[in-house]
């Protein structure tokens, strides 16, 4: 047998092996979904790790979500893109899990609120979701973006500005004494 029509067997042995774990499309991009949202949660995880200090926990935050945007912008790109592809029970686990990373991100921000850092009236969830959205805009705008700056320019950028224009008069302090 030519070595061409042995490798072609080959493939499609692997090919149907493949289909012995899953049983479609769909449940291969649920599988990239469920992959990668271990990867944002796991990178959250060593985040909020850093110190019991909020505010240094939200910088921490943004610049791994900013991180892990840039070093796989195909992936941020996909999240996007692929959500009217999963099934209804892909698509619920996966808004499952972005609601998982905002109540993680904004437990912190809540902190920041209780120690007096962040004003009384910051909305927890809203800036949680903007921070995600932020750092996915260094993906999605880097056409914009990526001219003249870093992933991690960007990130000190986000943060400064939350703090900046969040932070109460305690809060600017103690962001001024900890920042270069």
């Amino acid at each position: 047998m030519p070595p061409c029509v042995q490798s072609a067997d080959v493939e499609d042995e692997h090919v149907g092996l493949v289909y012995e774990y899953v049983r479609s499309k769909e449940d291969i991009l649920f599988l990239i979904y469920e992959h990668w949202s271990k990867v944002w949660q796991e990178g959250l995880e060593k985040a909020l790790s850093k110190g019991d200090d909020p505010l240094e926990q939200l910088e921490s935050i943004i610049n791994v979500l900013v991180s892990i945007s840039d070093k796989h912008s195909e992936v941020s790109h996909l999240f996007y893109r692929e959500p009217g592809h999963l099934t209804e029970h892909g698509r619920e686990l996966a808004k499952n899990f972005e609601r998982d990373m905002v109540a993680r991100i904004s437990s912190t921000i809540e902190s920041a609120v209780a120690g007096g850092l962040l004003r009384p009236e910051t909305d927890p969830v809203v800036l949680a979701t903007s921070l995600i959205l932020l750092a996915h805009g260094w993906v999605l705008k880097g056409y914009i973006l990526h001219r003249g700056r870093t992933a991690s320019a960007y990130a000190a950028s986000v943060a400064e500005t939350v703090v900046q224009g969040w932070a109460t008069p305690s809060g600017r302090k103690a962001w001024e004494r900890r920042t270069p």
